[in-house]
C-alpha cells in the first residue's frame, strides 16, 4: 500500500517533467533549424560573391600578406615576417613548401623552400609532438558497458616484451602494477611507488596527461597533472616526482616546451633549449618550471593581460634567457559594444562602421629575468585597414531569424541567467567536457527570448488561451493557477506541454448549462452530477442485469 501511495504521488509530475524535457528540445531542434535554414537560403552563391568583389589592389595584397605570415623572433630580438603563400594558418604549413621571409619593413630577406630557411627562431610553448589525454577522454574510457569495459594500462617492456602493466584506477586515483603472468606488484600514487594502496596516496583529481618514451627506452613516461598538482611518473624506475604545485588555485592552461621528447614543431635541434613547462592558474598567474638547472620562476605579467583568453604569452628557456612572445590586438582604440540596441537595425549599423574601423595588431617579445620581472625587448605592429560597405546579407538575415524564433523560446531562460550561482556556474561552459551539453548550453544562450514587447506579448496570449481552455476543463483553482504559471514560464513548449496533458472533452452541464469537462463526476460551478443513460431496447447490459439467475 505504502509504495502504491507513493507511485500516485510521483507518477503525475514525472509525466509533467517527462513532456515538458521532450517539448523542450524539440522546439529547441524546430528553432535552430529555422535559423539555420534563413541562413542558407539568404547566403549569395560563391560564384557571386566573387564576381561583386572588387579586384584587391597591390596594397591590400601586401596588408593581406603581412596579416597571414608568421611573425618570429630571432634570440637577438629581430623579427621576421615568415610567409608560405596560400596558407594561412600555422597548422597548414609544410616543410617542403615555398617561403618567403621578411623583414620589418617589408623587405624581402630570403626566398626558397621552407626547410631550406638560414634563420633559426626561438620557438615557444604552443606546438607539441603528443596528444593530451584529457579528462574528457578519461571519462569515455571509464564508462563500463555490458560489451566494452576499457582501462588505461601503461606497459613496461624490457627485452622487447612486456614485464609489467600499470593500470590507472579512477576511484582511488592511483595505479595498480599486476605481472604480465599475473598478480599485482605493487601501487602508485602521490607518495610514490609503494606495496600498499594506503601508503601510496591519490594523485587528485585527474586533469590530463601526455606521455613519450625517452631515448632508449620503450616504455613511456607521463606528465600527469592534476587540478593543482604536476607529476613526472617513470614507472621504469618506479619513480614518481611532484614537479609543480599550486598551493591556493587550480591549474588552467599547461604548456610544454622540450620536455622529454616533447617539442615544437619543425624544432629538431634542442640543445639550446632548456625543459620547460608553462602553468597558468585560474587567477592569472603564470609559473615557468625548467631543468638543466631545475629552476621555478614566477612571472609577473601586468593584470589587464588576464583579460585576453588564451593569449597570456608564449614562453622558450633559451641559452640567451627566458623570453615570452606575445600577440595582441589593440581592443582598447575601439568603442565598447553597447549592451542594448534600439533595433536590429542600430545593431547592424554599428557592427558595419565597426567592420570600417582599421584594427591593429601587435606582436612583443619580452625577456624574463630570474626574478619573474618581464622587459620589452622588440614590437611589432602593423594595421589591418577595415572593410567599407555593407556587411553580408544573410548576417542580418541571420540575426532577424534568431529574434524571431527567440520570441517564443522559455522566460525561464532568462530567469536562470540573472541567478548569481548559475551565472557562475555558466560562465565557464563553454569549455565544458560534455560536447552535446555545451552546444545545449549556447544554443540555449544564443535563443533567449530577452525582456522584449513581443515576448510579454505571445506570452501573455498563450497563457490567456491556457485560462480560456482549462476554465471549463479545471478540477480545482490551484491545478489551474499551476498550469497558468507553467505556460507563462515555458511559453511555446508550456502550452504545448499542457494541452498534451490536459484536452478532455467538453460537454454542457445539464444543471447549470455550462460548459465542463468529462475528468471529474462532478460539475465544477454547481456540482451537480451527470445523468445516468437512459435505458435502451437493446441494451444487453441492462437485460442481462434484470433477468433472473438460471
Amino acid at each position: 500500500m505504502e509504495l502504491g501511495n507513493n507511485s500516485k504521488y510521483t507518477a503525475v509530475p514525472a509525466k509533467v517533467f517527462m513532456t515538458i524535457v521532450i517539448i523542450l528540445t524539440v522546439v529547441l531542434m524546430l528553432q535552430t533549424i529555422i535559423i539555420g535554414m534563413a541562413q542558407i537560403l539568404s547566403r549569395k552563391p560563391r560564384q557571386e560573391v566573387a564576381e561583386a568583389a572588387e579586384e584587391p589592389t597591390e596594397e591590400d595584397k601586401r596588408l593581406s600578406r603581412i596579416q597571414d605570415s608568421a611573425k618570429r623572433f630571432l634570440p637577438d630580438g629581430t623579427i621576421h615576417l615568415v610567409h608560405q603563400p596560400g596558407r594561412k594558418s600555422y597548422s597548414q604549413w609544410e616543410e617542403s613548401a615555398a617561403q618567403q621571409v621578411y623583414d620589418a619593413n617589408d623587405n624581402l630577406l630570403w626566398e626558397g623552400i621552407a626547410e631550406d630557411c638560414p634563420y633559426k627562431y626561438l620557438s615557444q610553448t604552443t606546438h607539441i609532438y603528443g596528444d593530451w589525454f584529457r579528462a574528457r577522454d578519461m571519462r569515455w574510457m571509464t564508462v563500463a558497458s555490458p560489451d566494452v569495459c576499457r582501462t588505461l594500462d601503461i606497459p613496461v617492456r624490457s627485452n622487447n616484451s612486456t614485464v609489467e602493466i600499470w593500470r590507472y584506477i579512477p576511484p582511488r586515483q592511483s595505479f595498480i602494477g599486476y605481472k604480465t603472468g599475473g598478480g599485482i606488484i605493487g601501487y602508485a600514487g602521490a607518495a610514490g611507488f609503494t606495496n600498499s594502496p594506503s601508503q601510496a596516496g591519490a594523485f587528485g583529481k585527474f586533469g590530463r596527461f601526455v606521455a613519450w618514451c625517452p631515448k632508449d627506452s620503450t616504455t613511456p613516461k607521463l606528465l600527469w597533472q592534476t587540478s593543482r598538482r604536476i607529476y613526472e611518473i617513470n614507472f621504469e624506475k618506479s619513480k614518481v616526482e611532484l614537479v609543480f604545485e599550486s598551493p591556493d588555485v587550480d591549474i588552467e592552461i599547461l604548456r610544454v616546451h622540450h620536455w622529454g621528447s616533447l617539442r615544437p614543431r619543425g624544432v629538431e635541434s634542442i640543445e639550446e633549449y632548456r625543459p620547460l613547462l608553462h602553468c597558468h592558474t585560474i587567477d592569472g598567474k603564470d609559473y615557468l618550471i625548467m631543468r638543466d638547472p631545475g629552476q621555478t620562476v614566477g612571472v609577473k605579467t601586468p593584470e589587464d593581460w588576464s583579460r585576453w583568453k588564451g593569449e597570456y604569452g608564449l614562453f622558450s628557456a633559451a641559452e640567451q634567457g627566458i623570453f615570452l612572445y606575445r600577440p595582441w590586438i589593440d581592443i582598447d582604440a575601439q568603442p565598447a559594444m553597447p549592451k542594448k540596441f534600439a533595433s536590429l537595425q542600430a545593431q547592424e549599423d554599428w557592427l558595419r562602421d565597426q567592420q570600417a574601423r582599421p584594427r591593429k595588431y601587435c606582436a612583443d617579445l619580452y625577456k624574463v629575468d630570474d626574478q619573474g620581472n618581464i622587459a620589452l625587448v622588440n614590437r611589432y605592429g602593423w594595421t589591418v585597414p577595415g572593410r567599407a560597405g555593407p556587411r553580408p546579407r544573410w548576417i542580418l538575415t541571420w540575426l532577424k531569424a534568431r529574434r524571431c524564433v527567440s520570441q517564443f523560446s522559455p522566460p525561464l531562460y532568462d530567469l536562470l541567467w540573472h541567478i548569481p550561482g548559475v551565472r557562475m556556474w555558466r560562465s565557464d561552459y563553454r569549455g565544458h567536457q560534455n560536447e552535446a551539453l555545451r552546444e545545449m548550453l549556447i544554443s540555449i544562450e544564443q535563443l533567449r527570448p530577452g525582456a522584449g514587447v513581443w515576448s510579454f506579448f505571445l506570452g501573455a496570449l498563450m497563457v490567456g488561451f491556457a485560462c480560456f481552455h482549462g476554465w471549463p476543463r479545471r478540477t480545482s483553482r490551484a491545478g489551474l493557477i499551476f498550469w497558468l504559471v507553467f505556460v507563462w514560464l515555458f511559453n511555446l513548449a508550456g502550452l504545448l506541454t499542457y494541452l498534451a496533458l490536459n484536452h478532455t472533452t467538453v460537454i454542457k452541464c445539464p444543471v447549470c448549462g455550462k460548459r465542463r469537462g468529462l475528468d471529474q463526476a462532478r460539475c465544477v460551478r454547481c456540482k451537480g452530477e451527470l445523468p445516468a443513460p437512459k435505458r435502451g431496447a437493446h441494451d444487453l447490459i441492462f437485460e442481462a442485469q434484470a433477468s433472473p439467475a438460471t
